[in-house]
C-alpha cells in the first residue's frame, strides 16, 4: 500500500494599465460621479458616430488570487484489483479588482441635432454611464474533489478501468461582506448578511 500527500500553492496576479495611467481626465475637466482611485485614472471613453472612438478602455480589470492545494492519493493492489481513492481539497482566495467605466462612458450619436459631431460639441451625449461603489472583492470559496477508481485485471487479455469523481464547488464568500446576487424566481436582489454569506430571500 502507499499513500502520497501533496501540498500546493499557486498565485496569480494580473494589472490593466491605461493609456493614460497618471491622469484624472475627469477631474480636470468637471466631470461628476468618476472614480478617482489611482488604479483606474484615464480618459473616459467617447463613441462618436462616423469617428473613432476616444479614450481608454470601458473597464479595468486587475487582481490576484493566491489557492492553497491539498492532494491525499492511496492506492492497494488485493488480487486481480488495483484500488486507488483519494481527494484533492483547495481553498480558493480570488481577489479581482474589476471597475466598470470608472472614468465614465459618454456616447453621441446625434439624436438632439440629428448630427452626432454637433451633439458632442453641445455636450447632448444620447447614454452616459460610471460605475459605482468598491471595484475590490475579497472572494473565499472550497472546491473538493473525492475518488475512487479500481483497475479491475478480469483476465489476461482484459482489464477493467473503473471510477468514480465527485467535485463540489461551495458558494463564495467575500471577506468584506459585500457579494450580492439576483434571484431569477422572483426578481429580487439577495443582499450580504452575516459572515460574509448572502442571504437566503
Amino acid at each position: 500500500a502507499i499513500n502520497q500527500f501533496r501540498f500546493g500553492y499557486t498565485r496569480s496576479a494580473s494589472v490593466t494599465l491605461t493609456a493614460s495611467l497618471s491622469l484624472d481626465f475627469a477631474k480636470q475637466v468637471g466631470i461628476q460621479g468618476t472614480n478617482h482611485d489611482p488604479r483606474v485614472l484615464g480618459v473616459p471613453r467617447v463613441t462618436i458616430t462616423g469617428f473613432s472612438t476616444l479614450g481608454d478602455t470601458v473597464s479595468t480589470l486587475s487582481g490576484e488570487t493566491g489557492d492553497y492545494h491539498f492532494v491525499d492519493d492511496f492506492s492497494k493492489t488485493i488480487d486481480r484489483h488495483s484500488i486507488k481513492f483519494g481527494a484533492t481539497v483547495s481553498r480558493l482566495k480570488p481577489s479581482p479588482f474589476f471597475a466598470v467605466t470608472p472614468r465614465g462612458n459618454f456616447s453621441y450619436l446625434g439624436t438632439f441635432t440629428n448630427n452626432a459631431l454637433a451633439d458632442f460639441l453641445l455636450g447632448l451625449p444620447t447614454t452616459a454611464s460610471v460605475g459605482v461603489g468598491d471595484p475590490l472583492v475579497n472572494g473565499r470559496a472550497w472546491r473538493y474533489g473525492p475518488y475512487v477508481q479500481d483497475d479491475w485485471r478480469v483476465t489476461s487479455h482484459l482489464t477493467l478501468n473503473l471510477g468514480l469523481r465527485y467535485e463540489l464547488l461551495t458558494p463564495p464568500t467575500d471577506t468584506t461582506n459585500r457579494l450580492s446576487n439576483l434571484n431569477l424566481s422572483n426578481g429580487n436582489i439577495i443582499i450580504p448578511c452575516e459572515n460574509g454569506k448572502p442571504s437566503a430571500k
